[in-house]
């Protein structure tokens, strides 16, 4: 399923144990669970540019 239009300031790469609802309307609802074997882990990053960031 391609997901369109999704602008990518402020998501970061998801970490284990982490989950994802995505919902279309009138579609429907699929949710990830995101597991890592080994248990990786980075910092978490959100960062939304002063030009962009909602006001």
């Amino acid at each position: 399923m391609p997901l369109l239009a999704s602008r990518h300031e402020g998501l970061c790469p998801l970490q284990d144990g982490e989950t994802v609802v995505i919902e279309i309307a009138g579609i429907g609802s699929m949710t990830v669970h995101v597991s890592d074997p080994l248990k990786r882990t980075w910092e978490r990053c959100i960062y939304m540019a002063p030009s962009t960031a909602r006001r």
